[in-house]
């Protein structure tokens, strides 16, 4: 994590609140928000509702109801709101301002700052909510068995003609499971699917801003997915554009015009970077630092070490019928501790206790660490419970009904053309990750899923604004990739400031550097 003074960029600077001519407030409605005390932290939250349109383009359909958190400004003079988004897509806002991390950045922005998150449509405390099942046993019922319903298992790659046949064996089926489960998730969600989306997110925020602040110009902090409703908002509303920050950048045009199914290339090119550096830090500090390292270790022996740890996983998994943890949620444990890099020395001793448990084909529960893999891997979106009874959660379908949502029309995209981009994926790109990400990236679901948004943006991102953007990424990010930060910043030219942070991990949050406290506000600077 980072520390108190690591956060203050351009924040820190006299913000000029200019009223700029010619624009009226966004939104114009009798929804006042009652904030009430949240949260249990030390410095008190205030939460509550704020209503909104469902359609923007016609107020007769109804309104969705916005749950809605505030962290107050501590220094005086107040300076604003500053409005952020966790990613996803589909993270609770309200549940990160009531999290600790909310401290660090209102200091680090000098706490002359409200920061206001809410949770978007479909998410969380928010109305319309996705809710594709009403349990976990309901979902694991639907799925039966079916190979969409769970993780893929995968021993390397799809070189292996039986690998590949087996997995191609399944697309009439899985097909089938995509039109259902589409048909599934809209009923569910009362037919609310077409008002979800990142669009409407944006217009969301500026009606929040507009009741919280009035004609000022809008200040945003985007992380990950968060960039993608970040570059939304300044290209939608150009001239509102105050203090705005996207870190962890995805790519708009990409997002916003290309089939899903073409999405994740420059992702898993990523990945494996991120995954290299981690192999390449733990080589570097040996066996007193690094669980999985022996004297000698090179790179490409961590490597290798952890394919054959997959390997293992697999046959276990297919051939012994142990059920330790599946070659897919290993993958999913992997590429989720990437994020951090401060937490990779516990993936390290996570995974070489995991080994342990494989080679003595043991029960998991005692040689794996206090905080079971399992505990993280089920963090993610759309990783499903191998057990499940009434009482647990479905899985999230958040991610993929905004995924959706935003995406072009299907055209002739077919579930055989989703199976090809996993194998192309796996054998081209990654074998590491490809199997995981390629196969729940959520990209396989949309050319089934029976809506889009009533209002989607497609660009242009170039639109000269108001004030200029920061824009962040890492040297290796495990889901957005720099090439990404460099493509929003080229788009928008004397619009952008490009700073490229020379860490790993998901986000400039995930690996501090004194950059933060020495940030000068140059294009195209890189700093260590």
């Amino acid at each position: 994590m980072v520390s108190n003074n690591t956060l203050r960029l351009s924040f820190i600077v006299t913000l000029a609140r200019l009223f700029v001519p010619g624009f009226a407030l966004y939104t114009r409605n009798n929804s006042r928000i009652s904030w009430a005390p949240c949260g249990n932290a030390t410095i008190p939250r205030e939460c509550g509702r704020f209503e909104v349109p469902l359609d923007y383009a016609n107020s007769t359909v109804g309104t969705a109801s916005l749950a809605v958190a505030r962290l107050n400004a501590t220094v005086s003079p107040r300076l604003g709101t500053l409005f952020i988004n966790p990613g996803g897509p589909g993270g609770s806002g309200v549940e990160w301002v009531l999290s600790d991390d909310m401290l660090l950045i209102l200091n680090g922005t000098g706490g002359q700052y409200d920061i206001v998150s809410w949770d978007p449509r479909g998410a969380g405390s928010t109305v319309p909510k996705v809710q594709c099942f009403e349990s976990g046993a309901a979902e694991k019922t639907f799925w039966n068995g079916s190979i969409r319903g769970a993780d893929l298992e995968l021993r390397s790659d799809f070189t292996n003609t039986t690998a590949l046949n087996e997995f191609y064996s399944h697309i009439d089926e899985v097909d089938s499971m995509l039109v259902k489960f589409g048909k599934q998730c809209n009923t569910q969600s009362k037919h609310m699917l077409k008002y979800i989306g990142t669009t409407a997110t944006v217009r969301d925020m500026v009606g929040l801003h507009d009741y919280l602040e009035g004609t000022k110009l809008i200040n945003y902090w985007g992380f990950s997915y968060g960039t993608i409703l970040g570059s939304f908002f300044v290209n939608m509303f150009p001239e509102r554009v105050g203090r705005v920050i996207i870190d962890g950048v995805l790519n708009p045009w990409d997002w916003a015009t290309k089939q899903p199914l073409l999405i994740g290339y420059d992702t898993l090119n990523s990945s494996d970077a991120t995954f290299n550096a981690f192999a390449s830090s733990c080589a570097n500090a040996g066996p007193s630092k690094c669980a999985i390292a022996q004297e000698g270790s090179t790179d490409d022996s961590i490597r290798d070490w952890v394919f054959n740890l997959i390997a293992l996983a697999y046959d276990n998994t297919k051939v012994t019928g142990g059920a330790i943890i599946p070659s897919g949620q290993l993958r999913a444990l992997l590429w989720n501790g990437l994020y951090h890099p401060r937490e990779w020395p516990a993936l390290a001793q996570n995974i070489a206790q995991i080994s342990v448990a494989l080679s003595n084909s043991t029960n998991s529960t005692g040689a794996l660490r206090a905080r079971s893999p399992s505990d993280e891997i089920h963090s993610l979106p759309f990783i499903r419970r191998a057990n499940t009874n009434s009482s647990d959660p479905a899985t999230d379908s958040t991610y993929i009904a905004i995924t959706c949502a935003d995406a072009v029309d299907a055209g002739n995209s077919t579930t055989k053309q989703g199976f090809e981009t996993v194998v192309d994926l796996t054998n081209n790109h990654s074998r590491m990750f490809a199997p995981f990400i390629g196969w729940y990236a959520g990209q396989t679901f949309c050319h089934h899923w029976p809506v889009r948004a009533v209002e989607r943006f497609t660009g242009p991102f170039n639109h000269t604004l108001q004030n200029e953007v920061l824009v962040i990424g890492n040297l290796a990010d495990p889901i957005t990739p720099f090439i990404s930060a460099q493509a929003v910043a080229d788009g928008l030219g004397d619009s952008a400031v490009l700073l490229k942070h020379n860490g790993y991990g998901h986000t400039s949050l995930s690996m501090h550097s004194n950059w933060y406290n020495l940030l000068p506000y140059s294009n195209g600077l890189q700093l260590d």
